[in-house]
């Protein structure tokens, strides 16, 4: 199991040693990890996934997708966004500005970050108020592939 910090994430992201993904049968859009990975936020708190854990990369609408792509270097702080998303970890900035300190650590671009970032603050309320209030299926199965440990070393489990 690998584990992502701030520190590392660079590096890890470009040799493709970070997370271990396959395709999900039957839709081209969603991946699932292979193996387990282990993220450290930038307040200390441990994400675990376990293998099976699946996401669609970067949220972003087709017509975009020229300018902000889905995937590459761009769904890792995706990837931490989500997590926060669908256990409703925190508070929705946190989760936010959790993407925009992760896309940092990535030396994505200032511009792209800070649009991608504005857009979360715009419109995430959207999909924050869904997963706490009416989760998809996929949603609740990732739920159950995710422990989340406090920088005290407490489990925290926050319900949907």
């Amino acid at each position: 199991m690998n584990e992502l910090t701030l520190e590392n994430v660079k590096a890890l992201a470009r040799t493709g040693e970070a997370i271990k993904l396959t395709p999900v049968p039957g839709d081209r859009n969603i991946f699932r990890l292979i193996e387990g990975v282990s993220i450290i936020l930038s307040n200390g708190d441990q994400i675990i996934l376990q293998a099976g854990w699946e996401y669609d990369g970067s949220t972003v609408p087709y017509f975009f997708q020229w300018a902000f792509p889905k995937w590459g270097i761009y769904s890792f702080n995706s990837l931490v966004h989500d997590v926060l998303y669908y256990k409703t970890y925190g508070d929705r900035s946190f989760a936010d500005k959790e993407h925009f300190i992760w896309g940092k650590a990535l030396a994505i671009k200032e511009t792209d970050n800070w649009c991608r970032y504005t857009v979360l603050r715009l419109f995430g309320w959207i999909y924050w108020n869904k997963s706490k209030n009416r989760p998809s299926e996929r949603a609740l199965r990732n739920n159950t592939l995710t422990t989340i440990i406090a920088n005290n070393g407490q489990y925290r489990h926050q319900q949907n």
